[in-house]
């Protein structure tokens, strides 16, 4: 009895890798991303960003290098040569470097840690009622950090908090258990070790 509940374990320790195909690379942290823009998440899954690197263009025709200047227009060659703008509230995110970048509330969030969970920080803007403003009235910005994370199974993007990282380990029974027995006011503190845990045992593969 006892070899076998240690079988038990050593096989809940060992990774959980889906069947690989030829075409499919192991993300490992030097994966080579083709640069560029993405429309959907379905493109980035893809490695296959629609608006190259290369091609995308400012105003005035010129190559652009980098995918950094949010605040200026950016446009493609159609099939015609002619450029066309790149509607940027459209864009999913973009690929520079081997950086991923996706878009939430309108701004570029860097991707800090790719797995099969992702892990990245946005902030929020609000604005409050200010009745001592100017001439007695008027509203105050606030601007709040918050944590997110990307599904990449289904491409979701939800805050990074103990009730939606448990809905994700439910697809992995030994992990949900381990996750549901942690009392509940320490729940909070272990989010990212099991972020850690899935990722390991769920590889990530992207289209080499």
């Amino acid at each position: 009895m006892k070899c076998f509940i240690t079988a038990v374990l050593l096989v809940a320790s060992i990774p959980i890798y889906a069947q690989i195909e030829d075409d499919l690379a192991l993300y490992d942290g030097d994966f080579d991303f083709q640069e560029g823009i993405y429309r959907t998440f379905q493109e980035f899954k893809n490695n296959a960003p629609y608006f190259k690197v290369g091609l995308v263009q400012d105003n005035r025709g010129t190559k652009i290098p980098e995918m950094w200047r949010e605040d200026e227009a950016l446009f493609y060659p159609d099939e015609n040569g002619e450029l066309q703008p790149i509607d940027k509230e459209k864009m999913w995110g973009y690929s520079y470097r081997d950086a991923i970048y996706v878009q939430v509330n309108n701004t570029f969030e860097r991707i800090m840690v790719l797995g099969s969970i992702c892990h990245f920080l946005g902030t929020t803007t609000s604005y409050t009622s200010d009745p001592f403003g100017y001439y007695g009235g008027g509203s105050s910005r606030q601007t709040t950090q918050r944590q997110f994370m990307l599904d990449m199974e289904n491409g979701g993007i939800y805050d990074f908090n103990t009730e939606n990282l448990s809905a994700i380990l439910e697809r992995d029974q030994v992990l949900s258990e381990q996750f549901e027995d942690i009392p509940k006011k320490k729940k909070k503190d272990a989010l990212f070790l099991f972020l850690r845990k899935y990722n390991e045992r769920h590889a990530l593969f992207f289209p080499r």
